[in-house]
């Protein structure tokens, strides 16, 4: 009787340990392949002073050569901060500097980040 109940015993802790390990695992998985869910630390956000990606500020901005191709195009960009997938919100026309520009806001549906993603149309050919 004694036996029986150390041997069950022995096979539950074998168990539970089988089941800690696999979860273990999984999380490390899925934290090196950037899903764990979690916010971003403050050393993951790039520094203001980081080197200008294209559409991330109004000097450099995204050429499209239609107003219909901004937000397709906005909705395949990923998050800056995690790298998640990115909803579009709201876009609209700015004058900046003279240029006629398109401001698209994009919101992460994971880390809830917002970023800001700029376009300039293509100028029109001349009539000839």
């Amino acid at each position: 009787m004694i036996l029986g109940a150390v041997g069950l015993l022995v096979v539950i802790v074998a168990l539970v340990l089988a089941i800690v390990r696999g979860l273990s695992a999984g999380h490390a998985e899925s934290s090196r392949a950037g899903l764990s869910g979690r916010a971003p630390a403050p050393s993951d956000i790039p520094p203001p002073d980081a080197p200008q990606h294209e559409g991330g500020a109004p000097d450099w901005p995204i050429r499209v050569d239609s107003a219909a191709r901004i937000e397709p195009r906005a909705g395949r960009e990923r998050c800056s901060r995690c790298g998640a997938e990115v909803r579009v919100g709201d876009h609209e026309a700015r004058l900046v500097a003279g240029r006629r520009l398109r401001l698209v806001q994009l919101h992460c549906r994971r880390c809830g980040g917002e970023q800001a993603l700029w376009f300039a149309l293509a100028e029109p050919l001349p009539e000839a």
